[in-house]
């Protein structure tokens, strides 16, 4: 595909798009491809969308839906380890998102680089309005499960 783009942008406007997005969890900045750097000529800075949270559908919609019925959709999505929570849980096995996310959880002091909280926000993990902060409740969950569960295999349980 990139091949593609890089061939066709000479004859840009009449027979190729005038700009393409390539839209993904990560950064495209992100990319490497050996000595030469990045695969994408990035004129601009890259946008980045803030998380959308997680949002289930109700069947039933002639009631309210109760603090019940959230808590219960929350924990099927967690225990169903839905494709981007699962992805959240691989992604906490990567050093530089654990250099970010466990202090923020343990309360202990800050030992990641401006660039690995960039790419945790990037990834969706965080979110920093001021003080950084896990996305959502869902991501905390699981999160907190997540290390609790490493922590147990790492004493041999």
């Amino acid at each position: 595909m990139l091949q593609q783009l890089r061939a066709g942008y000479p004859r840009r406007p009449g027979r190729f798009p005038q700009s393409v997005v390539l839209c993904g969890l990560r950064d495209v900045r992100d990319y490497r491809m050996g000595a030469a750097g990045s695969p994408f000529n990035i004129v601009a800075a890259s946008l980045r969308r803030t998380c959308f949270g997680n949002k289930a559908l109700r069947a039933d919609r002639s009631r309210a839906v109760t603090a019940a019925d959230v808590a219960a959709v929350r924990e099927q999505l967690i225990v169903d380890r839905v494709t981007h929570l699962d992805y959240l849980a691989d992604k906490l096995r990567e050093e530089r998102v654990r250099r970010v996310i466990e202090p923020m959880l343990g309360g202990g002091a800050r030992r990641a680089s401006a660039r690995d909280v960039e790419y945790a926000r990037d990834l969706g993990l965080i979110a920093q309005e001021g003080r950084a902060r896990v996305a959502n409740p869902i991501y905390a969950e699981v999160i907190q499960r997540e290390l609790a569960q490493d922590e147990l295999e790492a004493w041999g349980t």
